[in-house]
This record gives C-alpha cells, sequence and structure tokens, in this order.
C-alpha cells in the first residue's frame, strides 16, 4: 500500500488514497467483463448488464471519494470566474434543496478569479452544504461567498465559504470530523479537504454559534 509523508493524518490519507486507486482499477476489470457480456445474446445480456452496471457505477462514486480523500484525483484546472459560478451553483441549489433554505451569494468586488477543476470544485462544495444541512433539520440560511485570500505558501488565492446557520447550531466538532473517513458524511467532507488540498489550498472548518462555516481556498489564476 502507498505511503506518503505528511502531517497528521498522513497514513490515513496514503491508505484512503491507495483504497481509491485499487478500487477504480477494480471497476475497470469489471467493465472488462461487461465487454464480453455484450457478445451474449439479448436476453442472457439483459439478465447479467443491469445489476452488474448498478453496481459498477457504485463503486465508481466509490472510488472518486477515496481518490478525493486521498489527494489523487485526475484534476484539470481550468480559469474559474468564480463569482459567475457561485451565482450558476446557487441556482443548481435551489433546485436541489426545499424552500426552508436560504441561498445567499456573496462575492467581493475585487476577488480574483480561482484556478481549479470545476467537475472537482462542484463535487466539494455539494459535500459541503450537504453536510451542512445536516445540522439545519428545520432548513435556515445557506451562504455562499468569495474573497481574495493570502494561502499558506505566501501566494494570492481565493477563498470560498459555505456557511449555514439555524437556531439548532452545530452538531458535532468539524474539525475532528474533517480526520475520520469512518462514515460517508466524513468521508464527504475529507474528500472535499483532499481536494482542497491537491489544488494547491486547503479547507478550514469552524463551528461558530449558530451554525457551521466551512472553507476551501484555492489558488488564484497566475497574472498575466
Amino acid at each position: 500500500m502507498p505511503r506518503t509523508s505528511r502531517a497528521g493524518n498522513g497514513d490515513a490519507i496514503a491508505i484512503v488514497g491507495g483504497l481509491g486507486v485499487l478500487l477504480s482499477e477494480l471497476m475497470q476489470d469489471i467493465r472488462g467483463a461487461m465487454d464480453a457480456i455484450d457478445g451474449l445474446d439479448d436476453r442472457t445480456r439483459s439478465a447479467s448488464f443491469i445489476p452488474l452496471q448498478r453496481n459498477i457505477s457504485r463503486g465508481e462514486r466509490f472510488a472518486d471519494e477515496f481518490l478525493a480523500y486521498g489527494e489523487r484525483q485526475h484534476l484539470v484546472t481550468e480559469d474559474i470566474d468564480i463569482g459567475s459560478w457561485l451565482q450558476a451553483f446557487a441556482t443548481l441549489l435551489r433546485s436541489m434543496l426545499d424552500r426552508a433554505f436560504e441561498i445567499h451569494v456573496d462575492v467581493s468586488q475585487h476577488c480574483p478569479h480561482c484556478l481549479a477543476d470545476p467537475r472537482a470544485l462542484e463535487h466539494a462544495l455539494l459535500h459541503l452544504v450537504f453536510h451542512g444541512r445536516g445540522s439545519m433539520p428545520g432548513g435556515g440560511r445557506l451562504g455562499l461567498s468569495a474573497n481574495r485570500v493570502r494561502l499558506a505558501n505566501g501566494n494570492s488565492g481565493v477563498s470560498i465559504s459555505v456557511s449555514c446557520s439555524s437556531a439548532a447550531g452545530p452538531t458535532e466538532p468539524l474539525q475532528s470530523g474533517l480526520d475520520d473517513p469512518s462514515t460517508a458524511r466524513m468521508l464527504g467532507l475529507g474528500s472535499a479537504r483532499g481536494f482542497a488540498r491537491q489544488t494547491g489550498g486547503s479547507l478550514k472548518a469552524l463551528s461558530v454559534s449558530c451554525g457551521t462555516s466551512m472553507t476551501p481556498l484555492l489558488p488564484k489564476v497566475p497574472s498575466g
């Protein structure tokens, strides 16, 4: 199993990343078997194909989560106008969440474009939104904001905050949850952090008096 020297939970990250690689390879082998099934007669193929396809899709989703947590995703970074991107993301959320959730977008006037894989960014933010939704069973305010920040390496970056607030308040210590891949919910948070770190940034998670705030910090698009 591959190992890397990372601070804190480095061994867990390496192990989960290795699991992601193995699971991804397994899915490729199964798809090869599906090609063989394709050569069978229609009736036999139909009976074999449907449950196999369902399990492959589930396996691929888990592989993606493991690879993200282990910071081993295949990322294709692009120049993202985060203001326009967050507005479109908010529209997507309004179609997915019920009206008990108020969605607000706030992007600072001088916020630069960020450098990230848009598909992986959407996947990571969805994890943060759905984790926050768990602390708001009766609904609440969901805020999406972006600002210019200074990254730990001294370079300029972009912070993208997902804040959730309700009268109930937070239900668990978020930072410890980031290091625990034992449940699907915690694996989702860990994969969001893995995406941010692999992109060249980090993920900050805070429990506040009225809810939660989770902020991926991503590099900005280089000048020139």
